[in-house]
């Protein structure tokens, strides 16, 4: 059977490297169980994360070990300072624009 299209090469599925398009649908996903629970903050942070990481190699590299489930604790413990940041924006936003 073919690995699925979004996997690049036949690498072991702990060590999968994957097309733009997966993360994108994960990041989808993500935001869509956020919106579901009543967290627009955290639907709207993750997003921010996942374009800001389209140009930040750094956080680019700690989207995909968490994507992936293969993230060491001090790579968790910095993509959540991301995340507590890519929060803090938002709500800034939000008030700026009210």
């Amino acid at each position: 059977m073919p690995p699925p299209a979004d996997v690049v090469g036949t690498t072991p599925p702990n060590q999968r490297i994957y097309t733009p398009a997966k993360p994108k649908r994960v990041i989808d996903s993500a935001k869509q169980r956020a919106l579901e629970t009543d967290k627009p903050d955290l639907a709207a942070a993750v997003y921010d994360i996942w374009l800001r990481s389209l140009q930040d190699q750094r956080l680019s590299d700690l989207l995909m070990a968490v994507l992936a489930q293969t993230a060491s604790e001090d790579q968790t413990l910095e993509f959540n300072k991301y995340v507590r940041a890519a929060k803090r924006d938002v709500v800034s936003t939000c008030l700026l624009v009210r």
